[in-house]
């Protein structure tokens, strides 16, 4: 297994666009969490600057973390079908355990 200073990509710490949306979350005060990089580009597209994407995983207390450190408010846009409205529980669970997110 590799250490993380070795890793190149790790899907539990990466959150797709958290670089270019970083401050456009700060200026909003909010961040909107997409469940696919497609999602964040499409919301760009139509000016939607302040969304990032968890990468189809679940959300983990490393993306946590990344998200506290900027803004306090997340919105959850996961997919509406079945496998989306099952992330978009797992990911309100996990985010009602971080008390300082809303």
């Amino acid at each position: 297994m590799n250490s993380p200073e070795t890793e190149l990509f790790n899907k539990r710490r990466v959150l797709f666009n958290y670089d270019l949306a970083r401050t456009a979350v700060r200026k909003a005060g909010q961040l909107i969490l997409f469940e696919g990089f497609m999602d964040v580009m499409s919301a760009h597209q139509a000016g939607v600057d302040n969304g990032v994407a968890s990468m189809g995983t679940s959300l983990t207390d490393e993306q946590i973390y990344a998200i506290s450190r900027i803004t306090k408010q997340v919105y959850v846009c996961y997919d509406g079908d079945v496998p989306g409205q099952k992330a978009t529980q797992r990911a309100l669970t996990i985010l009602r355990e971080h008390t300082q997110l809303s």
